[in-house]
């Protein structure tokens, strides 16, 4: 069957799934603006969603391998859907429900996004150099990240809260079924069924292959802390320093242009050189770029160019991450292993930096040193990276 069709429609999926990732930050302006919610209480929801979405993947995907991987990946997406029409709901209840809803939302909201990386990366390894069209699918999430933002925005002005809301939350409905049938012919049989066939793994074998997962689920974690915690204060940073609210937002956008070609090249790259090889290179660049960047943020151009290749290697976790285990470990492996990198890996890691950071900055220090701190919290990781040498890029399919 045409590899190409699977890529196209999972990277539409993808598309839609990271252009609602950044759904909640934006209905928070909404929310707090017309004093429905507290900023405090809004920014706790924020921490809870990443949190479930992290803790869901692995929980979730575990108890529902009996179903065809296209089911779960639409299945998650139908969920984004659906969050959407209570996040609609909040904006004409009575204030003393409101809470209660957009937290319902929230938990819906992130259980969705706990499906899609670990599922498409499995429906996408089925030979073992995987990296590359890993690469091309996750810049076509990196561009929804990108363009959903702006499109939510313009419904919810042209069609006011509750209608733009419902609208798009019915047009993520819609293609989650016609995703569904147009994945389906690539994903007949269930995850458990493929655990089943071809070869035993012995018990020797399974254990060094937890033992890999759990070396790089730490360094994914202290990574992403970082990661996120730079990204969601960027915007203060360079307000403070260039004392303009609309040029934060300009830094940021042409700083996340990198993310959309970090993917492509590093997940060729992946398959050229070894999972390992990027996956190293890509993490001691990251904490090296992140210490760059504070350095010299005062010298405008050289900091855009730092930030530029900071989400260049930063986030190319999608064919980097999932792409290395894809070489390494056997294909009826793959979506657990998956679903633990991604979930406990990149998600927690989200919420724990975004955590530390508000702690940091509860407790008096600014922000300046809070990234000090925490990128020197982070970078401790470093020393598992020579643990991965023990793990040669396997040859499973």
């Amino acid at each position: 069957m045409n590899k190409n069709g699977l890529l196209i429609y999972t990277s539409i999926a993808h598309f839609i799934n990271d252009g609602l990732f950044l759904i909640f930050p934006i209905l928070i302006v909404y929310y707090n603006a017309d004093k429905l919610v507290s900023l405090v209480i809004l920014s706790s929801m924020a921490i809870v969603y990443q949190i479930v979405s992290g803790i869901a993947s692995p929980i979730i995907l575990k108890r529902l391998m009996r179903f065809s991987l296209g089911k779960l990946l639409s299945l998650g997406i139908m969920l984004q859907g659906l969050s959407l029409f209570l996040f609609a709901y909040a904006f004409i209840l009575s204030q003393s429900y409101i809470v209660y809803v957009i937290l319902a939302a929230i938990i819906i909201l992130g259980i969705g996004q706990a499906f899609y990386h670990p599922i498409s990366a499995t429906l996408l390894s089925r030979d073992r150099n995987s990296s590359t069209e890993l690469g091309i699918n996750g810049s076509i999430g990196s561009i929804g990240r990108a363009i959903m933002p702006s499109i939510i925005t313009y419904a919810l002005i042209v069609a006011g809260s509750f209608n733009g809301l419902t609208y798009i939350g019915i047009a993520v409905i819609l293609a989650s079924i016609i995703l569904y049938y147009k994945i389906k012919p690539y994903s007949s049989e269930s995850i458990s069924k493929q655990k089943r066939s071809k070869y035993k793994i012995s018990s020797r074998l399974y254990r060094r292959y937890k033992i890999f997962i759990l070396i790089l689920g730490i360094i994914v974690f202290l990574r992403s802390a970082i990661v996120y915690g730079v990204t969601t204060f960027t915007g203060e940073i360079i307000y403070k320093i260039y004392e303009s609210k609309s040029f934060a937002g300009i830094f940021l956008s042409i700083g996340f242009i990198g993310a959309i070609f970090g993917q492509q090249v590093l997940g060729k790259l992946t398959d050229k050189k070894g999972g390992r090889f990027t996956f190293i290179m890509t993490t001691v660049l990251t904490f090296a770029l992140i210490l760059l960047f504070m350095l010299l943020v005062n010298m405008l151009y050289l900091s855009m160019l730092i930030y530029l290749l900071f989400t260049f290697f930063a986030f190319s976790g999608f064919p980097v991450f999932l792409g290395y285990i894809n070489r390494e470990l056997p294909y009826k492996l793959r979506l657990i292993a998956n679903s633990y990198i991604w979930g406990l890996g990149v998600s927690l890691g989200n919420a724990a930096g975004d955590s530390i950071m508000t702690l940091l900055l509860y407790y008096g220090f600014n922000i300046f040193s809070s990234i000090y701190i925490l990128l020197a919290v982070a970078s401790s990781s470093l020393i598992l990276l020579p643990y991965l040498s023990r793990f040669n890029d396997s040859k499973h399919v």
